[in-house]
């Protein structure tokens, strides 16, 4: 069996660039705590997934993961500059100061996938809803023409 190819971090800059667009649509994981170190995942309009790291002060700091609509994924330390000194190419640096700081912005206004109990609570009880009974067929009159 193949193995799907992996993402480039320069398609994923040029998603990142896209996320930090005030019309681009994101949708959170769970909801951003500002106040403490945590793994932020979205989703973007085009059906990305993004998983960055972001600390409290320096906001988001390196992309962990992201997968392709199409299946591919990219995951932190499989892209390397193996011309230069072997590090690993991380998408998010290669933004902007200011395309940063859009990003991490958005992120803190970005709307969540609701929670599990949250989703839960919606449901109603099976049990108390009552059926509907079936329509019944309405006869059809045939007008006279006279």
């Amino acid at each position: 069996m193949e193995l799907p190819e992996r993402c480039d971090a320069a398609e994923i800059e040029a998603v990142l660039v896209a996320a930090a667009q005030p019309e681009s649509r994101l949708i959170l994981d769970r909801p951003m705590d500002v106040a403490a170190p945590a793994v932020v995942s979205l989703t973007t309009q085009k059906l990305w997934r993004v998983t960055l790291w972001r600390m409290p002060g320096a906001g988001l700091t390196s992309t962990l993961a992201a997968w392709s609509p199409d299946g591919r994924d990219w995951q932190l330390g499989c892209q390397r500059r193996w011309t230069g000194d072997g590090s690993s190419i991380d998408p998010l640096a290669a933004l902007s100061t200011e395309q940063r700081e859009a990003l991490d912005q958005r992120l803190q206004r970005a709307v969540c996938w609701p929670q599990i109990d949250e989703a839960l609570a919606l449901v109603p009880d099976l049990a108390k809803v009552a059926r509907k009974s079936r329509p019944t067929a309405r006869r059809r009159v045939k007008e006279v023409v006279g």
